[in-house]
């Protein structure tokens, strides 16, 4: 199982989405999803009322950056930076809530 939406991937790099989804665009799914996983010390995909709603939008710019990269490998794309971002403020505002209910100080 992977996030993000093929359709929505094929729409960010070719503008459309094709009759048959290429095969590339299921591998960079699954890479972007193996991706997000790693970043956030997952085991394994979150799937139903567990999984941020984030995720979808955040794996739909890395997988449509991944396959842009493949037609130029020296150039990091503008849906990798934005996926990265992304992923990167979903991180921020998950430590931020975990640090809010974790501190709590008394005086006495």
């Amino acid at each position: 199982m992977t996030y993000g939406d093929s359709t929505k991937v094929q729409n960010l790099v070719w503008g459309s989405a094709k009759a048959v989804v290429p095969a590339g665009v299921t591998s960079a799914l699954e890479s972007a999803t193996a991706l997000i996983n790693s970043k956030l010390n997952l085991k394994s995909e979150l799937s139903g009322a567990d999984k941020p709603a984030r995720f979808d939008d955040i794996t739909n710019q890395l997988a449509a950056g991944i396959i842009q990269e493949q037609k130029d490998p020296g150039v990091k794309s503008q849906s990798t930076v934005r996926g990265e971002q992304m992923l990167q403020d979903y991180m921020d505002d998950t430590t931020i809530k975990s640090r809010g209910e974790s501190y709590h100080i008394r005086f006495a």
